[in-house]
């Protein structure tokens, strides 16, 4: 479970998912990992203790304190990376749930293997997903649940995507698959892309029939004006590009997956996140450190709130090396070289200019860390969360930051 800020509302999430499980499946071992993804509210006091009350022998409860805001993609991650179920749910902290939810969830794992990711009805989603209800307070909530669960035990769909607020895997899964794409940064479109990889990866997702969590939503990205806009818009061109899709839509508003990608051998290369530094390859017979005075600027280049400009412009400034990555299979190649050409010249024109080079390969996730470590350092970004990762990577490696 990922949270920033919004404390009651991450305790009642917390509180409600272990009320919400029977004795005799908490006595199996309920593991709940919490990241807070650097909250400046009561969270940093209020989730250690409700951690203090709730665990016992059978629930163990980790809290994984992050110092800034990471973004929800990486940070759920993070805490993926603590995980040690052979089910893994990443869920949302602003989800109430009510009593014997997960059972039926539970029941189609143990009688079809083929089903790698389950999700429950919720109050608030997108297509067959969505019930569309709210509810004034937990007892009335609780009330609908069960009334709702009893007449649609039978309603289970196979689809092909489902919203990321919770998502129950196989452990199985997410070891061929890994975690989210880190490029879409704070979020959008990352649960859509996880739900296309359990697919390649030979596995059928399921909403389940006989469930239902109540999903308030977006409270934590409305903490930020315009910040979800901007994700949406960025991540929709990413996700296009990266799934050669041809923006059509089928009825529910969602694009249309062709049968050439869903169809498609997985491979560990392409379709493989890591969530942890020692997932990475170690070694690389294609990345040799042969750029030891170069810095490397990666940026959410397509979100107009990141300040990657201005970080290209201030190395110019001190008259840095940089190389920048622009990967052609999440960006427009051409209108990105024509941007970044022009700051160059503007650059050369005012008599900072600097030397600059374009990187437009592809680079395989599990390679991420060896291409990283072939540059002097890295160049930080303000407002820009997938350059708040690569710092991340890079201060893991012991890299310069500037």
């Amino acid at each position: 479970m990922l949270c920033f800020n919004k404390s009651e509302m991450s305790c009642n999430a917390i509180r409600t998912l272990v009320e919400s499980f029977e004795n005799e499946l908490i006595e199996k071992g309920l593991e709940i990992v919490v990241v807070d993804n650097g909250s400046s509210d009561e969270t940093p006091e209020s989730i250690p203790l409700l951690k203090r009350e709730l665990m016992n022998e059978n629930i163990l409860i980790h809290y994984v304190r992050l110092n800034e805001n990471i973004g929800y993609s990486v940070g759920v991650n993070i805490g993926l990376s603590h995980c040690r179920g052979k089910l893994v749910g990443i869920v949302n902290n602003d989800l109430l749930f009510p009593k014997g939810w997960i059972n039926p969830i539970l029941n189609i794992f143990m009688n079809d293997s083929n089903i790698g990711l389950c999700a429950p009805y919720l109050s608030n989603a997108t297509g067959i997903q969505n019930v569309g209800v709210s509810f004034e307070n937990y007892e009335n909530m609780n009330l609908f649940a069960q009334e709702f669960m009893e007449k649609s035990r039978d309603q289970h769909h196979f689809v092909q995507r489902v919203i990321g607020a919770c998502m129950i895997f196989r452990k199985e899964v997410l070891d061929l698959i890994g975690g989210n794409d880190f490029w879409y940064g704070l979020g959008n479109y990352d649960d859509d892309d996880l739900c296309l990889r359990t697919i390649i990866a030979g596995y059928k997702i399921m909403i389940v029939g006989g469930t239902f969590v109540h999903h308030i939503g977006h409270l934590s990205f409305n903490q930020v004006p315009g910040l979800i806009q901007a994700c949406y818009w960025a991540n929709t061109d990413k996700f296009k590009l990266k799934w050669k899709l041809s923006g059509e839509k089928d009825y529910y508003g969602n694009y249309v997956i062709p049968d050439s990608v869903l169809n498609r051998p997985y491979s560990r290369e392409s379709d493989f996140f890591p969530v942890r530094l020692e997932d990475f390859e170690s070694k690389s017979p294609v990345y040799e450190k042969k750029n030891n005075e170069r810095y490397l600027l990666i940026a959410d280049w397509s979100n107009h709130l990141s300040k990657w400009k201005a970080a290209l412009m201030k190395a110019s400034l001190n008259h840095q090396e940089c190389e920048v990555w622009i990967p052609e299979n999440y960006f427009d190649k051409y209108g990105f070289k024509s941007q970044m050409d022009h700051l160059v010249s503007i650059a050369n024109q005012i008599g900072i200019g600097t030397r600059v080079s374009m990187n437009f390969d592809s680079v395989p996730p599990v390679q991420l860390l060896n291409f990283i470590n072939n540059y002097k350092g890295v160049i930080r970004v303000q407002d820009d969360f997938v350059n708040q990762y690569i710092v991340y990577l890079a201060e893991g490696i012991s890299l310069d930051i500037i």
